[in-house]
């Protein structure tokens, strides 16, 4: 299973949500992190809600990187000029492809997608099973230790019984 840090958080909320040093953090704690992505004036920026942090395209080559592309720009300047990064725009769609292939759920998908990135599972709108979440591919969240640590309990428990 993948572990995804959403936005560069890892244990709730961090008051530097898409800073690159903040990235950079969870990158040496060996975590995968999705962050915002926007191209303006062909310029990279991250940011959740508008471009925040002016990047360089180099900062975006890093491994274990989820590109969120917050703007058509984005995702066409990542996908079409530099092929081989792991980009996605998604808006108000239940689900998205990335362009490595794997189906990114949002929350307003509601049910297991076996191999899917389940996005948020703390979120009220997913409904399902505690041991469901082993059908999962991955896990993209603001606590994403404690769901490295419930996932690995739950397979222990599972290998035991």
């Amino acid at each position: 299973m993948i572990f995804i840090s959403h936005r560069g958080n890892l244990d709730g909320k961090h008051p530097q949500e898409n800073h690159p040093d903040r990235i950079n953090y969870c990158l040496e704690q060996g975590v995968d992190v999705e962050i915002d992505v926007w191209l303006v004036d062909g310029e990279f920026f991250l940011g959740h809600d508008g471009p925040q942090y002016k990047t360089e395209f180099e900062f975006l080559l890093k491994p274990k990187l989820w590109l969120h592309c917050k703007n058509v720009e984005a995702l066409q300047a990542l996908k079409t000029t530099f092929y081989g990064l792991n980009c996605f725009f998604i808006d108000k769609d239940d689900c998205v492809l990335t362009s490595k292939n794997h189906i990114w759920l949002s929350p307003t998908y509601k049910k297991v997608f076996k191999n899917a990135i389940c996005v948020m599972p703390e979120d009220p709108n997913w409904s399902f099973e505690s041991e469901q979440i082993l059908e999962f591919g991955g896990i993209c969240s603001d606590n994403i230790y404690y769901y490295k640590d419930y996932v690995t309990d739950l397979r222990r428990r599972r290998s035991t019984n």
